[in-house]
């Protein structure tokens, strides 16, 4: 059975001129004195204006570290970038911390996994909200409280006319990841990160949160990563799924064509891990061991270690190989596999 689509596939337009282009994209964070490890490695993808694009895999696969770089939210002196990043036309790399405040929340936004932490708790949702608004536009604060209780509104918060008073620690959780979607969209922006938005809630409250994420992101046109290790959530929601390990992109394609027939053995083994009514078994399937750490990567394939259909020449350093059909795989044995998926 195919998956429900929250996309209209007419608003994409992958020949026009992305509107976020990632190349070589490397992050490193300092590990001692004179060391350091790279996390995040020779990551390129492209984002089309109003597309939606899954970033997935394990814990530790670089995911949430990709998403903060493109907003230049890492720690300062800690960790640092090579490769270029390009929003819009323009290259964030070379942008100054001013410049990169205008585009922060104007044209690119993130939702944070846990709004506790990212939500500020000395300060109330209203003050948060019209500080955003009058930063990027030029208006009084009255007309920004107007605005922010507009904005409590269209993401569901009933009496926003009082929750726009209140303190985060007033509000459950699902009202506070709420708040930040209020936050994160307030100015419209033409790309919103979302890095795990639904974690801490419950299965009812994610199904509320991921229909309106979705139905502002398709109201509006806006282009939306969606980081997440829930492939059920990913293949519905999004047009592209970017599988992710060890801090390198293994395969990007269409969503539907990895459900039906991954590329990647570790884009397999994710798949057969989600939970299908179909299977009687009471065990799932799991992929053995776990993720290397930065400062452990194998010299090679950096899942060969993990993988089932390893052989002879599997432990040599794998390159990104760009198909006839457009889709793109990190394994030499992509075109001898047969691989199955979610609906196979």
């Amino acid at each position: 059975m195919k998956p429900v689509s929250y996309r209209d596939p007419s608003l994409t337009d992958n020949a026009a001129q992305p509107l976020l282009s990632v190349s070589d994209l490397s992050v490193y964070f300092r590990a001692g004195r004179k060391s350091s490890n790279r996390v995040v490695d020779n990551v390129t993808f492209d984002v089309a204006r109003g597309e939606t694009v899954g970033l997935v895999g394990e814990s530790g696969s670089g995911k949430t570290v990709t998403g903060l770089s493109l907003l230049g939210l890492l720690p300062e002196g800690i960790a640092w970038t090579e490769g270029q990043i390009g929003f819009d036309g323009k290259d964030i790399g070379k942008m100054s911390e001013s410049e990169m405040r205008r585009l922060r929340g104007r044209h690119i936004s993130m939702i944070f996994q846990e709004p506790m932490t990212a939500l500020d708790p000395v300060f109330t949702i209203g003050e948060q909200l019209t500080e955003t608004l009058r930063t990027h536009f030029p208006m009084s604060k009255r007309e920004a409280r107007e605005r922010a209780i507009t904005a409590l509104e269209d993401v569901g918060i009933p009496l926003p006319h009082k929750r726009v008073e209140e303190y985060p620690h007033h509000l459950s959780g699902g009202m506070r990841q709420r708040a930040m979607i209020a936050i994160a969209l307030a100015c419209e922006p033409d790309l919103l990160i979302a890095d795990e938005p639904t974690t801490a809630l419950d299965v009812t409250i994610q199904a509320q949160i991921i229909d309106l994420i979705m139905k502002i992101v398709s109201d509006r046109n806006t282009a939306l990563i969606f980081i997440s290790h829930n492939l059920g959530v990913v293949s519905q929601v999004c047009d592209r799924m970017i599988t992710m390990y060890a801090g390198q992109v293994v395969e990007d394609s269409v969503t539907d064509e990895v459900l039906e027939q991954p590329l990647h053995p570790y884009s397999s083994g994710l798949l057969a891990s989600v939970p299908r009514k179909s299977v009687s078994s009471s065990r799932l399937p799991s992929i053995p061991g776990r993720v290397p750490s930065p400062d452990a990567m194998p010299p090679g394939c950096r899942f060969e270690p993990r993988c089932t259909f390893a052989q002879a020449g599997c432990e040599a350093a794998q390159v990104l190989h760009r198909r006839a059909d457009g889709r793109v795989v990190r394994c030499h044995r992509h075109d001898q596999l047969t691989l199955k998926g979610a609906l196979t």
